[in-house]
């Protein structure tokens, strides 16, 4: 049976020493070679535990001394570094959920702010027609009738697009202005079926 008890003599010039056990009054003799291997050299008084042998020529031997409080200490500090672990491996495994229900929510962010983007441009840019009809509601837009064709011209004002050396489909921004570029400014190449209407494929299709 494992005993608790103190190293009371030691000397390290011999490498031997007595322990007093709880259970006992007589002085127990040790061996440096009972003590655990690579750690400091016994210090009388620290509290040990071990187990008994009876030699024959030496009487009762102490045997297998562990260290009370270094044990403890040991223990301890293993506990520390297991918490740690833990600890450190459940902040991993929160920032990870973090990160992967972040990605959708961006994503969804990102798509309903480009909706509202988009939807703001296009207000914004029925606003200002709305407003250029009601400055100049006479020559902002007009229809006439072609003598040599039976398809409807629509001839937007002046005083809304400018002639910016815009000439074919891909740099216009709207039918309205594809139709005034080709009626107004010259070397506007969108209408290349020659039946007056512009950017068919792009803008004015059927």
């Amino acid at each position: 049976m494992r005993q608790q008890g103190k190293l009371v003599k030691w000397s390290d010039d011999k490498g031997f020493g007595f322990v007093s056990s709880e259970d006992s009054t007589e002085l127990i003799f040790v061996h440096i070679t009972a003590f655990p291997k690579g750690q400091s050299r016994p210090t009388i008084g620290e509290a040990i535990t071990f187990d008994i042998a009876n030699d024959t020529k030496k009487g009762l031997q102490a045997y297998n001394v562990l260290y009370l409080n270094r044990l403890q200490q040991a223990q301890s500090r293993t506990k520390s570094k297991v918490v740690k672990k833990q600890n450190n491996f459940i902040v991993i495994i929160l920032v990870s959920i973090l990160i992967f229900c972040s990605i959708p929510l961006y994503q969804l962010y990102k798509r309903i702010s480009g909706v509202d983007s988009s939807l703001q441009k296009t207000i914004e840019y029925t606003n200002s027609i709305e407003a250029a009809k009601e400055t100049n509601p006479k020559t902002f837009l007009t229809i006439s009738d072609s003598s040599s064709s039976n398809n409807a011209r629509r001839n937007v004002g002046a005083n809304y697009y400018q002639c910016s050396g815009k000439t074919r489909c891909g740099e216009m921004a709207s039918c309205d202005e594809a139709k005034f570029y080709l009626l107004n400014c010259p070397g506007t190449i969108t209408d290349g079926d020659g039946d007056g209407i512009p950017c068919e494929d792009q803008w004015c299709g059927h």
